[in-house]
């Protein structure tokens, strides 16, 4: 069995790809228009065998798609030619209020799932799952995201608020959360066919 030495980001956990994620790099963009869902961008980037420690050559696609009815969609894809890991993300830091306005805490939230993953101080999931029932991790009923943020709770304590991921429910394509902004009307549904949302 091969063994192979990831970059520690931060140590001693391989978070994010490394010391130079994705996230740090310069990605390809063509513009697209016109296609049957709408306009969008497409990115593509390479990543050579032994990058930051990973195997195989990668190349890694990300599509967003604007479409005629609002929706904004997003694709991941990738190819390789040695088995690697390849769990990519996005941080999309929403704010329906405006760019003027200074905090999301007023927005109203909802997230379809009854079970959370508690997190090591490390802020790495423990490896249990927790109900949130009775707990600052309840969304299944809408609230503002500031209601329970600084209860007396020892999940929160660790992640400075809210930094955890939420196992949804059900699978396939569907609802996973809402998000809703009474001072601005403004209201955005996400919709996934993952497991898990991080908050």
């Amino acid at each position: 069995m091969d063994t192979y030495v990831l970059d520690a980001n931060p140590p001693p956990n391989a978070l994010h790809g490394g010391r130079e994620g994705f996230d740090k790099r310069g990605w390809s963009g063509e513009a697209f228009s016109s296609t049957s869902e709408g306009d969008g961008v497409s990115f593509t980037l390479e990543s050579a065998d032994g990058d930051q420690g990973y195997p195989g050559n990668l190349r890694a696609s990300m599509r967003y798609v604007w479409t005629e009815d609002r929706r904004l969609v997003t694709d991941y894809t990738a190819e390789t030619d040695a088995p690697t890991p390849f769990n990519p993300t996005q941080h999309s830091y929403w704010n329906l209020a405006g760019a003027s306005a200074p905090s999301v805490l007023d927005h109203v939230l909802s997230i379809h799932a009854d079970h959370y993953l508690p997190v090591t101080p490390e802020l790495i999931p423990s490896g249990a799952l927790a109900d949130v029932a009775s707990t600052p991790f309840d969304f299944r009923e809408p609230k503002p995201i500031a209601r329970d943020i600084d209860a007396p709770d020892a999940q929160l304590a660790l992640g400075k608020g809210y930094d955890h991921c939420f196992a949804l429910n059900g699978a396939g394509m569907r609802e996973a959360a809402t998000l809703f902004d009474p001072a601005s009307g403004r209201r955005m549904t996400v919709h996934t066919d993952m497991p898990g949302l991080q908050l």
